[in-house]
């Protein structure tokens, strides 16, 4: 359980640093960045001529005869100008959902990072409670060798000892499990040491952006998939085939324009076609379904906002004087026979689940500003120094 040792191996570490580590290690922002990469490269093979020219040569054994042709296949359908805004408009998809994997990341680092410094919070609780349950075990066996209680006293003392190192384990293993789960979030080895306070990972603003990345990006998709309809169905007529031919027989040239059309009698492109009209249907049941979504969520985020402002008003100050100020009279109030053993760990129950309560609520807050920070896509989700792509 190497969380006992952290006090003495941590550095500090801040909010800024963690999400911006886990911006540079995230798998998910990687695949984002190389989807812009493959959209770029399919934009930029969409333009000019679809296909290269074809050059056909041939001679005679005897050297007698030359002849040869080259073509240009064409489109008069349209079927490239749709290739080219379909691919325009995926390639604008792909930077939409690029910036909104940016924000994600940055938001689910931040709620990693509250819920680490409430369970390091909870960790440091339950040093303090096993602390407290020995201590009483030492002076209820003691008053009991005295005669002042009966046995009672002293079982019911041992048996919190052992909630209490249960408790200490469980919240040390919770903890580590946070911290390899942020380890692996942002590629940062070792012990560091994070803010005490869950709300230090909150977003700095309350920023909104005039359209949502992820309803942009439904849109960009619904764009490129009717023009990938329209070219499926611009396919139906294969490219005309534009060119010369030129011919050299026993001394005489003969040159002449020519041209090369496939009827299209027997395939029209019908698997094309139906395939490019069901992800039509599909990309539009998206942009639905993302519409509707975001919507509501920004319709919700105002009063969420007001929730967790309240909330952390509520929360000022810290617990930690009056807890510990309680837990010292308590256990003097035992020792000196002031408070019997039954009300004096009920009491103490009641300090430490709400001292635990303190970060649980103020981790509550941090969430809540943070899913109203992504909710509007707030920039200050990412680091300051952050410049966020494309």
């Amino acid at each position: 359980m190497w969380w006992l040792t952290l006090g003495a191996l941590a550095a500090p570490i801040t909010t800024d640093e963690v999400v911006g580590a886990a911006l540079q290690n995230s798998v998910d922002l990687a695949t984002a960045q190389a989807e812009v990469e493959r959209a770029g490269g399919v934009r930029q093979a969409s333009g000019g001529f679809r296909e290269n020219p074809e050059l056909q040569v041939g001679v005679g054994l005897d050297g007698s005869r030359l002849q040869g042709q080259l073509t240009q296949p064409v489109s008069v359908t349209g079927e490239g100008v749709h290739a080219r805004r379909a691919a325009s408009a995926q390639l604008s998809a792909a930077e939409q959902r690029l910036r909104r994997v940016q924000l994600e990341v940055g938001a689910n680092a931040r709620s990693l990072l509250t819920r680490l410094s409430e369970a390091e919070a909870s960790v440091a609780i339950a040093e303090q409670q096993l602390d407290g349950a020995n201590r009483l075990r030492e002076v209820a066996e003691a008053r009991l060798a005295a005669g002042d209680v009966p046995e009672l006293d002293a079982q019911l003392a041992r048996l919190e000892q052992s909630r209490a190192v249960a408790t200490w384990i469980d919240a040390g293993q919770h903890a580590t499990a946070l911290r390899v789960e942020l380890a692996g979030m942002t590629g940062i080895p070792g012990a560091f040491e994070v803010a005490d306070d869950p709300l230090s990972a909150s977003p700095r603003g309350s920023e909104t952006e005039p359209v949502r990345s992820d309803v942009a990006a439904a849109e960009a998709s619904v764009v490129g998939a009717r023009a990938a309809l329209s070219q499926e169905r611009a396919a139906g007529l294969a490219p005309l085939e534009l060119g010369g031919f030129y011919e050299l027989d026993q001394g005489s040239w003969v040159v002449g324009p020519m041209a090369t059309v496939k009827l299209p009698l027997w395939k029209q492109n019908p698997a094309g076609r139906a395939a490019a009209l069901a992800d039509l249907a599909v990309a539009d049941a998206a942009l639905a379904a993302t519409r509707t979504r975001s919507e509501v969520q920004l319709l919700v985020a105002g009063p969420d906002l007001a929730i967790a402002d309240r909330g952390e008003a509520l929360l000022t100050g810290t617990v930690t004087d009056d807890a510990d100020k309680a837990l010292a009279a308590l256990q003097q109030g035992y020792e000196l026979g002031q408070v019997d053993l039954t009300t004096t760990l009920l009491l103490q129950d009641r300090v430490f689940e709400g001292k635990r309560g303190w970060y649980s609520a103020r981790r509550a807050v941090a969430e809540l500003r943070i899913e109203v920070a992504l909710t509007r896509e707030d920039p200050s989700l990412l680091p300051e120094n952050w410049t966020p792509t494309p």
